[in-house]
């Protein structure tokens, strides 16, 4: 049951109500003994409106079952619904195999219709007498087991290349994927080393922005060491000159020489003596 529902009917069975009810639904069970498990059948009997046009069970049967078997008796020939049915399974779809049409000449029934879609098929003979009985002969039974044995090969060779052609645009996508990533993983590796090289160029133009400036403060440093050196110097040879010089009056220190001696007093007996001469 879960491959029907997965996979579709083995066989869709195209039958008239009028003429071909009982041979159709003996051929279905014959067709469900055969191989491992039989196959599934689908008869338009069980799923089939009564109105001028195709049910929806029976449409999702045709576009999803792998054999078309026609029971071409005279009502089948004449019947619009059957000639649809033939018709829809027969159109071509993309990315869908190639679907046999298995007509079963009743008594020389289908000899007289020229329906497009069975023009050059084989059509298996039957006899009126296996119809009247609902006894399908054995050439009939393995011709349809056969077909079918044939369509799920082919069914399965196209699922096959179909999946190795995906499996080969995905494998391209992939590797496209891969080198697009590759391409901008080295773009990326690129970047990184130059802004790498960059920050290296930063670093050493800051290492010699500090060793320039490094150098500047020691030459500051033995310029203000001289300085003071100069200054202690200057005040040791002025303390050698004798003191300060004056500047400008009442400044010491800027500008005046050392004061004169105080002039000598006269003694007192040289000037008596004076005084009596």
């Amino acid at each position: 049951m879960l491959l029907r529902f997965l996979f579709g009917d083995d066989v869709f069975i195209s039958y008239s109500r009028r003429d071909g009810a009982n041979y159709a639904a003996a051929l279905a069970n014959e067709l469900s003994k055969r191989e491992r498990g039989g196959f599934s059948c689908f008869l338009d009997q069980w799923g089939a409106s009564a109105a001028n046009e195709l049910s929806g069970p029976v449409v999702r049967a045709l576009n999803r079952s792998s054999v078309l078997v026609l029971i071409g008796t005279p009502g089948a020939a004449e019947s619009t619904m059957v000639r649809e049915e033939v018709r829809r399974f027969s159109s071509k779809r993309r990315f869908r195999p190639h679907r046999p049409v298995l007509p079963v000449n009743i008594n020389g029934a289908l000899d007289r219709v020229s329906w497009t879609e069975l023009t050059g098929l084989h059509r298996t003979v039957e006899t009126e007498d296996a119809r009247k009985d609902g006894l399908p002969t054995e050439s009939v039974v393995r011709l349809i087991c056969n077909s079918h044995a044939f369509a799920r090969r082919n069914q399965r060779v196209r699922w096959l290349s179909i999946g190795a052609a995906v499996f080969l645009v995905a494998s391209a996508a992939a590797s496209s994927a891969a080198v697009n990533q590759r391409r901008q993983a080295v773009a990326q590796t690129a970047l990184a080393d130059k802004n790498w090289r960059e920050s290296e160029r930063q670093a050493a133009n800051a290492r010699e922005s500090a060793k320039q400036a490094e150098e500047k403060a020691i030459e500051a440093l033995a310029n203000a060491k001289r300085a003071d050196e100069q200054r202690v110097l200057t005040e040791q040879q002025t303390d050698d000159c004798g003191g300060a010089p004056v500047g400008h009056a009442g400044e010491p220190g800027k500008g005046r020489g050392p004061e004169p001696p105080p002039p000598q007093r006269a003694s007192r007996r040289g000037g008596d003596a004076q005084t009596s001469g």
